[in-house]
């Protein structure tokens, strides 16, 4: 059986002039990632019987925590001796998934949802994909941040969607979500293509109105 080299991640600064992040809303941000993988792959999983083939995946994730004193690479070394045997006691949360090397592809940003024309089918199948999910989440979710790495899983070649973000009506699903007004982004860039008509999905305009669910 092949090795298998992973990966942790940890939230250590969310933008260029915001604070350190604490360990305790580390763990927080981290736990809403993997509330939110958790969706997007439910959604997927329906986006593939809707769809009836597709070749996206989505990167899985495992949420982990130290519970003796913090690697160097969480950067907590030069905590006051109280405050580490805080942290000590409370654990630093770590992110862990599959390490993938490969050229990335990006279809959309955190702020900008404007996606360029879909020329390829893997590109026209996460444009749809993206509509699909504010559809199937009864408009209460709009993915961001939307990017893909090949890789193979289960010895086929996939598109792999990872690190993805989102929006949703009251901005709480983790650090990237900025709320109404990039849903409404959404709903104003969006343009539909064949596997929108196919799988029934209702053209977008700003007019729409976005459920009040998260």
């Amino acid at each position: 059986m092949p090795e298998i080299t992973f990966v942790a991640k940890q939230f250590f600064q969310v933008s260029s002039d915001a604070e350190p992040v604490s360990p305790e809303n580390n763990k927080t941000f981290l736990k809403e990632e993997v509330l939110l993988t958790s969706e997007i792959h439910c959604f997927l999983t329906n986006f593939y019987e809707s769809l009836a083939a597709t070749d996206i995946w989505l990167a899985t994730k495992l949420l982990t925590e130290e519970e003796i004193k913090p690697c160097p690479a969480t950067g907590l070394d030069d905590l006051a001796e109280a405050d580490m045997a805080n942290v000590c006691e409370t654990g630093v949360a770590w992110l862990i998934e599959p390490l993938h090397v490969g050229a990335i592809q990006k279809f959309s940003g955190t702020l900008n949802h404007k996606l360029k024309a879909p020329t390829t089918r893997l590109a026209a199948t996460v444009n749809t994909f993206i509509h699909f999910v504010y559809h199937f989440s009864q408009k209460s979710l709009v993915l961001c941040d939307v990017q893909t790495m090949k890789a193979r899983i289960k010895g086929e070649p996939k598109s792999m969607i990872f690190d993805p973000m989102a929006h949703t009506p009251k901005g709480k699903s983790g650090p990237g979500d900025h709320g109404r007004d990039r849903i409404k982004n959404f709903l104003a860039t969006h343009r539909c293509n064949s596997k929108c008509e196919t799988l029934g999905l209702d053209e977008l305009n700003s007019d729409d109105e976005e459920s009040d669910k998260e």
